[in-house]
């Protein structure tokens, strides 16, 4: 039976080339995939930072030290009463930024540091997992890593 239909496969595809169309005659070879040029796959980490609007440029450059390939900033305003807290900047900076897992660490640490010591630039920082990424190029680009293909 299987020699029948490879037969019958093989003859469909002759016929089909006659008339003008090709169609691959074989096992179909499964596509190509970068392979990464580091040992394995790091987790993403998504970086949450919340900072004074005039200090946000600031943290942005800090956090590219740390191989931060993405970052966005969405800016908005503080609920928090000045009579209440006394002299506190109502106009917020959300940074969000990708940082490989291995960077997590070294970059909280130095956002720690940089809340404590800049004038005017306390903050709060925390990381949530990144799920998902969708393809390898992307999943490179989010963690400044290369790919190298076969």
């Amino acid at each position: 039976m299987k020699k029948q239909a490879k037969a019958s496969d093989a003859k469909d595809a002759q016929e089909i080339a006659s008339e003008g169309f090709s169609l691959p005659v074989g096992t179909p070879r499964a596509p190509r995939v970068p392979k990464l040029r580091d040992e394995g796959i790091r987790r993403l980490k998504l970086l949450f930072t919340v900072v004074d609007r005039s200090k946000a440029n600031f943290y942005l450059d800090m956090l590219e030290q740390y191989e931060v390939n993405f970052q966005t900033v969405i800016y908005g305003s503080g609920t928090a009463e000045a009579a209440r807290f006394g002299a506190v900047e109502s106009d917020k900076a959300l940074l969000l930024s990708v940082v490989r897992e291995d960077m997590v660490a070294p970059a909280l640490h130095m956002l720690e540091e940089k809340f404590a010591r800049v004038k005017n630039g306390k903050g709060i920082a925390f990381t949530v997992p990144f799920g998902s990424v969708i393809g390898v190029q992307n999943y490179c680009f989010l963690s400044n890593s290369s790919t190298k293909s076969k």
